[in-house]
């Protein structure tokens, strides 16, 4: 990043060491969204002057950080959905006239073309699920017709599996060279499927009501951990559980009926450490905790009861080189509250613990704070009661858990978001306050941290 003196001690010095650039000057900002790694950069999304929201590209400089193309010309065309594939750069946004579709872009300025109309007209097909698969990119999209699977070098578009509905939520997820998603037939409700990219018809999975073509499971989190896919699915008897496959339906099967009391468990934050998936889930009496599988009912457990005669709510659940961190709620030895604190499992010893109380008398770590793996340190935002929400890292000790960088002094916080690893640097957004006003984007040296 490009060096610049400014008075010591002042606002301005403080933020901008880590500022990339003032995109959109003033009190708005220019509110960076979507960051995603790509070409030891970034892309991203972000008002420009005028507050319309356009692609853009930064490599952690000032003179490396441009618009990618201003795609509507009239208005915002709001990017979203970036996914690298090679040195190519996949997206939706709308020209303000073909609605929203599918765009491709490089790490250039003005680079950024409509790969296709794929709603022919104003109308969107609203591209969803943009995935890699043997080189190509695939997704689900709506040509007025239904919701499809289409794959795309860039230049043309295919439409693959016309017999299947496919749907906003159908969590395309490439398993053992091997397409996996949530679609439906004419004959049939909503069931997971495989494909192998080659032919014509997907092989159904899974189906939570097989004779019931009216009833549509919520098959959701679909997790790979080595040669074993996980997933949830909600049925009649049991409501939401944990399920595993190899990839085909003899080899699919619910992994444990883990609330028997109150319906279902409700697994979410499904995580993989080794050959093990760790969650989080409520058996009906524990309250939601940090469980752990290897897809066989007798290895499906709780970790430890965190919060006894409570509930933990444990969530936020990242791997960090082998070691997992989360957020929950306890006790303190005195039988004082311990409210939303970072904790930490470590699969080698099984031991579970209280990383740091960052803040005392409340919650430091609200349901929407972002938790990053970087190398063995874990990057997430907490709220210590006097800082505001601010960047914090973890070593795991709580001597090592400590404030990146305050750069909003006082209660309020820069509320930074999005924290993405890309070449050397740590992107993330953050409102440093009246210094330079609203949203824009920052970055720091991984040696740095």
């Amino acid at each position: 990043m490009k060096e610049q003196s400014y008075e010591k001690g002042s606002l301005l010095s403080m933020t901008s060491q880590f500022l990339v650039l003032d995109i959109r000057t003033g009190a708005s900002g220019s509110q960076p969204q979507h960051l995603t790694a790509f070409n030891n950069g970034i892309a991203f999304s972000a008002e420009d002057s005028y507050g319309n929201q356009e692609p853009w590209y930064s490599d952690g400089s000032a003179g490396g950080t441009f618009k990618l193309s201003e795609i509507n010309s009239n208005g915002a065309s709001s990017p979203s959905s970036f996914t690298p594939i090679g040195n190519q750069l996949f997206f939706t946004a709308s020209d303000g006239s073909t609605g929203q579709e599918l765009w491709v872009g490089t790490a250039a300025e003005n680079s950024a073309t409509l790969v296709s109309d794929v709603q022919i007209g104003s109308g969107s097909s609203l591209p969803r699920d943009l995935t890699s698969f043997n080189g190509r990119l695939y997704f689900t999209a709506d040509d007025g017709e239904g919701r499809k699977l289409h794959s795309t070098d860039g230049q043309t578009v295919q439409v693959h599996l016309e017999t299947l509905t496919l749907h906003s939520d159908s969590e395309l997820t490439v398993f053992r060279n091997h397409l996996v998603f949530v679609a439906e037939s004419s004959d049939d409700g909503r069931a997971l499927y495989r494909w192998n990219g080659r032919s014509r018809k997907g092989i159904k999975v899974y189906d939570s009501y097989p004779d019931d073509n009216r009833n549509h499971s919520t098959i959701d989190s679909l997790t790979a951990v080595g040669n074993k896919l996980f997933f949830t699915a909600s049925t009649y008897e049991l409501n939401t559980e944990l399920y595993v496959t190899k990839g085909s339906s003899r080899s699919t099967r619910l992994v444990k009926d883990i609330n028997t009391i109150s319906g279902g468990s409700n697994p979410t934050d499904l995580t993989a450490v080794g050959k093990n998936l760790y969650f989080s889930a409520d058996d009906g009496i524990h309250g939601r905790n940090l469980w752990r599988t290897n897809g066989k009912p007798k290895t499906t457990t709780m970790v430890s009861d965190i919060y006894e005669g409570g509930t933990a709510n444990v969530d936020h659940i990242t791997n960090v080189n082998g070691e997992l961190y989360f957020a929950a709620s306890s006790l303190n030895n005195s039988g004082d509250p311990i409210y939303r604190e970072l904790w930490k499992h470590d699969p080698s010893s099984g031991s579970t613990s209280l990383v740091k109380d960052i803040h005392p008398t409340s919650s430091s770590i609200q349901y929407n704070d972002t938790f990053t793996a970087v190398n063995a340190t874990l990057i997430f935002t907490a709220d210590d009661g006097t800082n505001g929400l601010e960047l914090w890292k973890s070593n795991g000790t709580e001597a090592g858990t400590t404030l990146v960088e305050d750069l909003f002094p006082g209660a309020t916080g820069s509320s930074p978001s999005e924290p993405v690893i890309s070449g050397e640097n740590v992107f993330f957004s953050a409102n440093p306050g009246s210094a330079l006003g609203g949203h824009e984007l920052y970055a720091m040296n991984i040696a740095d941290l």
